[in-house]
């Protein structure tokens, strides 16, 4: 699937792997030529007990298995609505997209949360020009927000939808 080139995105559900330095290999080669995006049950005792009686394989510790997405370059997910959210987000990216990322979020601690999962996952928060804060200065409130990403539009955006959608189109348009 790594080189198939109908292919933009892969995704798999995992319970278990049974020869480790292959798995890794090929999973770095595919990391190299499209996001991977994994979701891997059976990281706790109960749920890796529950894996080795549904299919034999016996189930990785949390530690090895975050080793082994820190040396691929996958994308871990954890729950099925995480892991369709996130494959369908890549397909829809272009390809080659960097690794620099703009938050847009009305309240701050959910920004604080997204901009340190970035960081955990090896993406850098995109540095916004002057002429995208000042554009944004003009229809985002003065008052409990920050124009710097992760841009926070605040609460007074929850009534407002418009904000959000300004905000959105400045940000993906700076350069």
């Amino acid at each position: 699937m790594g080189r198939d080139p109908d292919t933009r995105v892969i995704g798999a559900y995992l319970e278990g792997i049974k020869d480790g330095p292959l798995f890794l290999d090929a999973l770095r080669k595919a990391c190299l030529e499209k996001p991977v995006i994994l979701w891997k049950s059976g990281l706790t005792q109960e749920g890796g007990r529950a894996a080795a009686s549904h299919t034999g394989a016996l189930a990785s510790v949390r530690e090895i298995w975050e080793g082994v997405v820190r040396q691929s370059g996958a994308v871990p997910v954890v729950g099925f609505e995480a892991w369709v959210d996130t494959l369908m987000g890549f397909s829809l990216l272009p390809s080659g997209v960097g690794d620099r990322v703009a938050i847009i979020s009305g309240p701050g601690g959910l920004a604080v949360s997204a901009a340190e999962a970035c960081g955990n996952n090896g993406l850098r928060l995109a540095q916004l020009s002057p002429e995208t804060r000042s554009a944004m200065a003009k229809f985002v409130p003065p008052t409990g927000t920050s124009l710097q990403n992760p841009v926070d539009v605040g609460l007074t955006a929850s009534l407002d939808i418009e904000i959000y959608v300004q905000a959105a189109r400045r940000v993906a348009a700076d350069p």
